[in-house]
């Protein structure tokens, strides 16, 4: 699982080119739909089908620059 660090404010991943919705933030690249829940800030992705943990992560990182603002709670 893929969370938001709690020191961070969601808000700041408006930074990141992430668009607030009513239950969540997100962005995409290319195919690949990136939300982060508001509530719980966990980070889930979406592209063709669902996605595993390690697709997102790698967006991310090497996409986005955040691999500094996120804590990876299992091992992918």
């Amino acid at each position: 699982m893929i969370k938001l660090k709690e020191e961070i404010e969601i808000e700041k991943l408006k930074e990141y080119g992430f668009s607030e919705n009513r239950y969540h933030y997100k962005t995409n690249i290319g195919a690949l739909d990136i939300y982060c829940n508001k509530e719980t800030k966990e980070i889930s992705g979406v592209g063709f089908y669902p996605v595993g943990d390690r697709i997102v992560f790698r967006a991310l990182k090497e996409d986005l620059g955040m691999e500094n603002l996120v804590d990876i709670t299992k091992k992918i």
